[in-house]
């Protein structure tokens, strides 16, 4: 959560708002790039819309019409918040643009939301290859079946381990499918539940390759 009183207290800190309450109180927009440890561009990103802005009544407060802009200070909690959901760019945006607003909302929202593996999971779906459902296993951690999910449009993949006795999946997070990534990855899990006598897989890279034959026959598993 944020309150107002967080919003005023890092206004009141924030040099570059501070220098533009101070040209909509004294309607001297050219001295406000002008102020010491201002940074002239941040302000400049204000003067195309100085008509809009307007300072509430204790001048505590930037409001761009109705919506209260945000110090630099608190850009990225705002962004988090309206974020929770994992709802995509659009609707993180149509959240944010209801109560508050700053210079470079539309791209800090971009970037946050395009390196959100949980976003891209939710909202991508259209290129990424489906699970498939393992049968069922008599024993525990007996077989297991391996598949990758993605790529996302970040470049990551989930890699996908599932128990086909009880469906518990083990996932990983990886940016390449080379079997210098998947190895270890499996190399890990094994060494957490032990070796299956199965590993099922589509037979496609890097489960068709030399090196992951010699890794099942190191581990003595059947693929």
């Amino acid at each position: 959560a944020l309150t107002l009183e967080e919003i005023k207290e890092a206004t009141k800190a924030d040099t570059t708002l501070q220098a533009v309450i101070q040209a909509i109180q004294t309607k001297q927009w050219h001295n406000a790039k002008l102020q010491p440890r201002v940074d002239r561009k941040s302000v400049e990103c204000f003067f195309h819309i100085q008509d809009e802005l307007s300072v509430n009544s204790d001048q505590s407060l930037l409001l761009r019409g109705t919506r209260i802009v945000i110090p630099s200070k608190l850009q990225n909690h705002v962004i988090d918040l309206a974020h929770e959901g994992h709802q995509g760019i659009s609707r993180t945006k149509q959240l944010l643009r209801e109560k508050v607003w700053f210079p470079t909302i539309d791209k800090q929202v971009e970037e946050k939301v395009s390196c959100c593996l949980a976003c891209q999971i939710t909202t991508s779906t259209s290129n990424i290859a489906p699970l498939r459902m393992p049968e069922a296993s008599k024993n525990p951690w007996e077989s297991v079946s391996i598949d990758f999910c993605g790529p996302f449009p970040s470049g990551e993949y989930l890699l996908v381990l599932i128990n086909d006795y009880s469906r518990y999946p083990e996932v990983d997070i990886i940016r390449t499918v080379a079997h210098t990534t998947v190895i270890p990855c499996l190399d890990k899990i094994f060494a957490t539940h032990g070796i299956p006598r199965t590993v099922k897989s589509d037979n496609g890279a890097p489960f068709n390759s030399t090196e992951f034959k010699q890794f099942a026959n190191y581990l003595g598993f059947q693929h």
